[in-house]
């Protein structure tokens, strides 16, 4: 999240994405955590003005 507020969001993009597949492999993405870290490229990608990508993460990361 530093990263984002501090502009440098194609840093905070590779590593959220890797922390996604970590913990994904080791859970499953309902687990509340993963669903917890798909909330930060929601809101990555609206900080990029990208309201239609926020909302599809941030779907995952409220479950169903």
């Amino acid at each position: 999240m530093l990263l984002t507020r501090t502009g440098d969001s194609s840093a905070a993009d590779s590593l959220l994405q890797h922390a996604r597949l970590v913990m994904e492999r080791q859970t499953s993405r309902q687990h509340p955590e993963v669903r917890q870290v798909y909330g930060w490229p929601a809101d990555l990608e609206l900080a990029r003005r990208r309201p239609e990508e926020a909302a599809k993460y941030r779907a995952i990361a409220n479950g169903p």
